[in-house]
């Protein structure tokens, strides 16, 4: 029984079309979404959305990819990668197909719904025929997953600047086309490359348990403390770039954007130390790292300061993001796909409790102390997770 859900490819030349073809369709997916969510919170404002049906539409996207990512990977073993990717892609493209017809607020935050299930689908898949797919050609991992990610990090890059330029020029309706046609082109690219490879389905009963490891119980901690310290850098960071440094919002999202910037330069050299170097080392440290970095972001007073703390806190992104999925590898090897769709929800989960303790931290504190309560709360998570690497260690 092939799980890959494709058929086995016995050549290198084989694995590298369907390596881009999964490059293209996650950077052209990535790119959409990115282009539209960026301003989500202007487009509902302009719909004359109250503040609350915006946290209401931010928190049901969230809570929707956190429910389906948990049972993502079991649906994955259940229907096969080739439905379930097809299905991720449709999905997507039918969401902004609809933001260019509807524009009811509450049919919005329902199409967010939707957006939840198609993106907590999307990522695990995508990983795991990658992974699956590797098994058969023996080349390395880390550099392989290495690139792979430069693909999501830059849609993130290019997706915030791109949504902004056709949102001014052409509106709203223009920029959710746009984001529907990307998806045609990765719909395109699947058929071509991806579904006439031999598929099969996958039964449950002749597939490996999606059991959880105890190195995975404890990297929900390193992945709680990053996702704390994301969204206290996306929500609060250029409130603090605005209201205490003055500055504009082109340098504030010009400062947002380096960390991705500095990931796609640097996952590939990354991925290839992450094969020859312990990768329990370089997830401790580009966890560490961006913890300590964090502290020092609101002590800035200059752009220069900060897009150097900035990139430092991209570049620990680099260290540890290969490296991470090879720890989990280690343990999960024949159920990555189910592994994934927890560690999103757990991601998401931070993400979203993160934002929560955040604003309740501003409304007592200053921006300031916020952001270093984050970074200490981030700090003391990876702690905990430096322990239990230190003591799987000595057993």
């Amino acid at each position: 029984m092939d799980n890959c859900g494709i058929g086995r490819l016995s050549l290198e030349g084989d694995f590298y079309k369907i390596f881009f073809a999964l490059f293209g369709i996650n950077f052209l997916i990535n790119l959409g979404f990115s282009m539209s969510d960026s301003f989500l919170s202007i487009y509902f404002n302009e719909l004359g959305a109250t503040a609350f049906l915006i946290g209401v539409s931010a928190s049901s996207y969230q809570i929707s990819k956190i429910f389906f990512g948990w049972f993502m990977g079991h649906t994955l073993l259940r229907f096969g990668s080739r439905a379930v990717l097809l299905t991720s892609i449709i999905t997507f493209g039918t969401v902004f197909l609809l933001m260019t017809v509807f524009s009811d607020v509450y049919a919005v935050v329902a199409l967010r719904i939707l957006l939840g299930f198609a993106c907590a689908a999307f990522r695990p898949v995508l990983y795991g025929i990658l992974n699956c797919e590797l098994d058969h050609v023996g080349l390395p991992k880390g550099s392989i997953f290495g690139s792979f990610d430069t693909s999501y990090y830059l849609s993130l890059a290019f997706g915030p600047l791109a949504g902004g330029l056709l949102k001014e020029k052409f509106g709203f309706t223009f920029l959710f086309a746009v984001s529907c046609i990307l998806c045609l082109i990765a719909m395109a690219v699947y058929l071509f490359f991806i579904s006439k490879n031999t598929s099969k389905h996958i039964d449950m009963e002749e597939t490996y348990y999606c059991k959880r490891s105890k190195s995975e119980a404890f990297f929900y901690f390193f992945i709680a403390g990053k996702s704390v310290m994301l969204a206290c850098f996306l929500i609060y960071f250029p409130l603090y770039l605005t209201n205490e440094l003055n500055m504009n919002t082109f340098h504030v999202g010009m400062l947002l954007s380096i960390p991705s910037v500095v990931m796609v330069l640097m996952l590939k050299t990354m991925g290839r130390l992450a094969d020859n170097v312990p990768y329990d080392t370089l997830v401790l440290s580009g966890g560490l790292i961006s913890s300590v970095i964090f502290q020092f972001l609101p002590f800035t007073h200059s752009f220069a300061v900060a897009f150097l703390l900035v990139g430092i806190y991209g570049f620990s992104g680099a260290v540890s993001q290969p490296a991470s999925m090879l720890m989990l590898l280690r343990d999960n090897e024949d159920n990555i796909a189910c592994v994934i769709g927890r560690v999103n929800s757990v991601m998401g989960l931070s993400f979203a409790l993160g934002a929560l303790l955040c604003s309740l931290l501003t409304v007592y504190l200053s921006i300031r102390a916020t952001i270093i309560s984050t970074s200490i709360i981030s700090l003391f998570f990876m702690i905990i997770f430096t322990v239990s690497v230190i003591e799987r260690k000595k057993h």
